[in-house]
């Protein structure tokens, strides 16, 4: 899509802040800009109670279709970052691919989006006691948890942890 008053509609992947894709869905619906934040239900663990609760199929990710003068609107708001580009330009995703995926939620509610997390590479702690904590991945398994590698005091401690709680690890 190229900056013009162009009124054509593309699919374009917004980034959102962090858990916000819920209130830039609602945000959509009142502006009523054609949208779709793929969710799934999953069940989440705290210390005290389990409690089933929907969430994003990709974090931080919303999708709307919508001209260039919609994408600047949506661009000024303070739950978007940013849209998905490449070399500068928004990423137009073709309508098969939204397709797919709201039929593949439809038939297979149980989905798991890893992230690109895979055995060998370093990931960082997010949540619970060894938030903070990096690690090497050594077991990803599809019923939603991972087992990541710890050198803490010259020790290695194997942590069985859900793929929620971490994050890929990139060194600055």
């Amino acid at each position: 899509m190229s900056i013009s008053s162009t009124q054509e509609k593309f699919w374009l992947a917004f980034y959102t802040k962090a858990q916000q894709e819920f209130k830039t869905a609602l945000y959509f619906q009142s502006a009523e800009i054609e949208h779709y934040l793929p969710a799934i239900v999953t069940l989440k663990q705290w210390c005290d109670r389990k409690m089933k609760v929907t969430v994003p199929l990709f974090k931080s990710y919303i999708f709307a279709k919508v001209n260039e003068k919609e994408r600047l609107t949506i661009l000024q708001q303070k739950t978007v970052i940013t849209n998905v580009s490449f070399s500068g330009k928004p990423s137009q995703i073709p309508e098969w691919q939204i397709e797919s995926i709201k039929k593949m939620l439809s038939e297979t509610p149980d989905i798991l989006v890893t992230n690109g997390l895979d055995v060998g590479q370093q990931v960082k702690i997010i949540e619970g006691s060894f938030s903070g904590v990096v690690g090497t991945i050594k077991i990803v398994n599809k019923e939603k948890w991972i087992s990541v590698s710890l050198d803490l005091l010259n020790r290695t401690v194997s942590a069985r942890l859900p793929i929620e709680s971490v994050i890929k690890f990139v060194e600055n």
